[in-house]
Formats: structure tokens, sequence, C-alpha cells
């Protein structure tokens, strides 16, 4: 199953926060059914206006555990600044 919209998280979040994250953020989710009940997150993807996020999952089977691996991929890194609490350059992905 995939999952897509967008959402406007950006009044939710503190005024600092809020230009990181933009207007509209699209986001993606694909789901599949794993073995011993396990669910699986085969993808995911948040796009913000900072840069994207992007990753799987895996939630439970016998052991009820939680795996996943996720990308932070940030074109320039300025914009946090703020957040940061001081100048930062660069870009990281």
């Amino acid at each position: 199953m995939t999952l897509g919209g967008s959402a406007s998280i950006a009044s939710l979040l503190p005024p600092i926060a809020a230009p990181l994250v933009g207007d509209r953020v699209p986001l993606r989710l694909g789901f599949t059914a794993g073995e011993n009940g396990a669910v699986l997150l085969d993808a995911l993807s948040i796009e913000m206006a900072a840069g994207a996020i992007t990753g799987k999952a895996r939630f439970g089977g016998p052991d009820h555990a939680i795996a996943g691996q996720f990308v932070a991929t940030l074109p320039d890194l300025a914009p946090l600044s703020g957040v940061a609490g001081g100048p930062v350059s660069g870009s990281a992905g």
C-alpha cells in the first residue's frame, strides 16, 4: 500500500523551525506486510524547504522490534544557523 499527500505543519512549529519545513510538506509512505506479522515501511519520503528525509523501517514480528534506516539530505546548511545557535555552512547528505 502506498500513501501520499502533503501536510501544512509550519504553523505548529516554533518560529525558528518553521522556515526549515516550509508551507507544504509532501510525503509518501509505502507499506507491505512482512513475515511473522511484521509491517515493513518500504519507502518513506518527506520533502521540506531545507531538504529531504528518505528511509525504510520494520515494525513488529515475533520480537516486536523496531528497526530503520533514515537519511537526511540538506543541500544548504545555512538555514539551520538559527536552530544551531550560530553560523552553519556546507551541505549534508
